[in-house]
């Protein structure tokens, strides 16, 4: 038998939205019988609930270094929110 692949998602914050559902979909229709996903989460909230409970995957949650973030940080922006960004970004992993 063919060992499990196992396939790493990241969150980056607690509360439900569209992004966590759209995810939960997406491993939830997973093979399970060829892969293992693996949920690392930042934050604490309701959502890891869904991602362990509801959609079954292993769910590992560590806000060492990052705290939760909106997810317009990480698309094209201005130069000048990239840099802000890029302070927070580094400012809080230091």
């Amino acid at each position: 038998m063919r060992k499990k692949s196992k396939i790493l998602y990241v969150h980056h914050a607690g509360g439900y939205g569209g992004a966590p559902k759209s995810m939960g979909y997406i491993i939830k229709n997973l093979n399970l019988d060829l892969y293992h996903p693996v949920l690392l989460n930042i934050s604490q909230g309701p959502i890891n609930d869904f991602f362990s409970k509801e959609v079954g995957c292993e769910l590992i949650i560590d806000s060492k270094f990052m705290r939760p973030f909106h997810g317009s940080y990480v698309v094209e922006n201005s130069i000048s929110i990239f840099l802000r960004n890029w302070i927070f970004f580094n400012t809080d992993c230091a």
